[in-house]
């Protein structure tokens, strides 16, 4: 009796500790589950590494810096440059990692996929705010507010376009922003879809 009440205990404390993570549902761009801020349920390998070493593009040149790549695009960079890896080497691929900086993993699924693991990830917070970066909630939830990015990042003004910022700092704008416009209703959690705006959202209760 003891053991089976235990294994309730367990199990409920299981079950709790999964309803306060943020789960989300991968997208698949170009064949590969992409995971951005995220952290996928499956166990998995690295097979290659994607770094961009030069993050000068001509877009922010020309502006001096005003108008920077999208996230996305950046995003689809990664993506592109792994597959590219992934093919010249002859390495099989299932998905790609973001988590920071300006580099991305290639990995490989080591474990089976199930309807509880497939293309789902547990979300990593951004300045303490989860982001759905090219991934969807699994809960129900509401929108807030729409937030429009800034015309250029600190990185790409302050040298008239010469560098340009990462990912995470991009988002980590839109993070601000969204904290700033939900003070009174406060926001669960961003949606960043692709372009130059995110959405506020919270889940229903």
């Amino acid at each position: 009796m003891k053991k089976i009440l235990l294994t309730l205990v367990l199990m409920l404390n299981i079950c709790f500790a999964f309803a306060q993570s943020h789960i989300g549902k991968a997208k698949v761009v170009n064949g590969l589950e992409v995971y951005v801020f995220m952290e996928p349920l499956r166990s998995y390998e690295t097979v290659l590494t994607s770094d961009i070493t030069s993050n000068i593009n001509a877009k922010s040149l020309i502006s001096s810096g005003l108008s920077n790549e999208k996230p996305d695009e950046k995003m689809s960079q990664y993506i592109n440059n792994i597959k590219r890896q992934a093919s010249k080497q002859g390495a099989e691929i299932d998905a790609v990692i973001y988590s920071e900086g300006k580099s991305a993993i290639g990995i490989k699924f080591t474990e089976d996929k199930t309807d509880e693991n497939y293309r789902l990830g547990e979300l990593q917070k951004v300045d303490n705010l989860a982001v759905y970066f090219f991934s969807e909630p699994i809960k129900e939830y509401e929108e807030l507010k729409t937030i429009k990015a800034g015309s250029g990042s600190m990185a790409s003004l302050g040298t008239a376009g010469i560098v340009n910022s990462s990912i995470k700092e991009d988002i980590i704008d839109f993070v601000r922003k969204a904290k700033r416009k939900t003070r009174k209703n406060k926001a669960d959690f961003i949606i960043y879809s692709g372009g130059k705006r995110a959405v506020a959202c919270k889940f229903k209760s």
